[in-house]
């Protein structure tokens, strides 16, 4: 025997629907006139109350919405600057690259002319050396002479 559960589950709803219908029934008819009239102005006050709510969360949507609008319209603004700034600032990043190159082709050259420099004060420092020691020969042989003629 197969069961078709998709009824089964759509009976058992209406059954329980219908023992709430038959429950409300019940109660309600055990109420008095007034009773019930007091319900329904009860609902109906409940119904205004939320209608007021609804006009105004409609309200509160309207103006949400427009300051939304303004908000997108204020971001369209923002977009279109911080493109601009993204090519400023790639403009600026080409720049310092451009900037960088150079300055490591000056700091070679620096460095070339520092190392000539260098070999030049070298090669001073060791002329005057040698100038030194070439004075202090003459003035040895000339002494030498001197001290020879006088002897």
């Amino acid at each position: 025997m197969i069961i078709n559960f998709k009824r089964f589950k759509t009976m058992a709803k209406t059954a329980k629907e219908l023992s709430q219908i038959k429950a409300r029934q019940t109660k309600l008819g055990k109420k008095s006139y007034d009773e019930l009239v007091q319900i329904i102005l009860k609902k109906d006050n409940i119904e205004r109350n939320l209608n007021n709510q609804i006009k105004g969360l409609k309200g509160e949507v309207n103006v949400l919405s427009a300051r939304v609008n303004a908000f997108d319209k204020d971001m369209e603004g923002t977009m279109q600057t911080i493109e601009v700034y993204k090519d400023k600032i790639k403009t600026l990043n080409e720049k310092n690259d451009s900037l960088t190159i150079r300055n490591k082709d000056i700091n070679c050259l620096y460095e070339t002319e520092r190392e000539k420099v260098t070999a030049v004060i070298n090669a001073a420092k060791m002329w005057k050396h040698i100038t030194f020691v070439t004075s202090a020969i003459t003035i040895t042989i000339v002494l030498i002479n001197i001290l020879s003629a006088i002897m």
